[in-house]
């Protein structure tokens, strides 16, 4: 089923675990890839970053809040307050594809950390951003060619 090898499937599980959105956009485009393996490739890459990202990114954040002195309010932090404040963990969490694995996983494990459905939320938001990027890249590669 795979139609590809170890090294580039490796490479391109990397890639997919920190940026979601073009990876599969740069699969389909090249033609080397079909569209399930595109799914799996990007799917598993996007798990293991949500999976890295969130339990690293735990450790991360708790050791910068001891060396962080004074707490600023700047035009990012009001904006990441508000998408939390208006529209939860699901919310933080498809913001995935758009900013990207790591940062989307690492302000849910600050914000949302303690929830145990944050896990479960982030890799169903890693799996469909798959599916959905994969089926419009694969669609317009149709459409265009």
């Amino acid at each position: 089923m795979l139609d590809i090898g170890i090294i580039p499937a490796i490479t391109l599980i990397l890639l997919s675990g920190v940026k979601i959105l073009f990876t599969p956009i740069g699969m389909i485009g090249s033609g080397l890839y079909s569209y399930w393996t595109t799914i799996i490739i990007t799917s598993t890459g996007g798990v293991l970053g949500v999976l890295t990202f969130f339990f690293l990114g735990k450790q991360i954040l708790k050791f910068f809040k001891s060396k962080k002195e004074k707490k600023a309010f700047t035009k990012q932090n009001r904006r990441i307050v508000n998408i939390k404040n208006r529209f939860g963990l699901v919310g933080m969490a498809a913001t995935m594809g758009i900013v990207s694995v790591p940062l989307a996983t690492i302000l849910v494990a600050k914000y949302f950390g303690k929830k145990p459905a944050a896990v479960p939320v982030l890799v169903f938001t890693a799996i469909s951003w798959s599916f959905v990027v994969t089926t419009i890249s694969y669609l317009f590669k149709l459409l265009f060619s």
